[in-house]
């Protein structure tokens, strides 16, 4: 048994073998990912991610969390149950353009 401590060492050993990465990427990689300016993900995630082909799921109990996720605005709402099943017909909501 490898423990978790092992788990994570033996998955991120093998991610790097997979994408071919070498030995000491992870050397520096905090440092890398802490000199990334928030500009810069914006724009990236601007020109790359497009919000009208994206499905959010969105976890947790109905009667508290559904009219904050209805004022989202993020499109229609499908509720389902613990096996995926539909519960309820979606719930047409405003979709704003962002």
């Amino acid at each position: 048994v490898l423990g978790v401590f092992g788990q994570v060492l033996h998955g991120t050993v093998a991610t790097l073998q997979s994408l071919q990465l070498p030995e000491l990427f992870l050397h520096n990689y905090a440092e890398r990912i802490a000199a990334v300016e928030h500009e810069d993900v914006v724009k990236v995630a601007k020109k790359e991610l497009s919000t009208d082909r994206l499905t959010w799921i969105i976890a947790g109990d109905l009667a508290t969390i559904g009219p904050a996720v209805e004022k989202l605005n993020i499109g229609e709402i499908t509720v389902l149950d613990r096996e995926g099943k539909p519960v309820s017909q979606g719930v047409k909501t405003a979709k704003t353009e962002p």
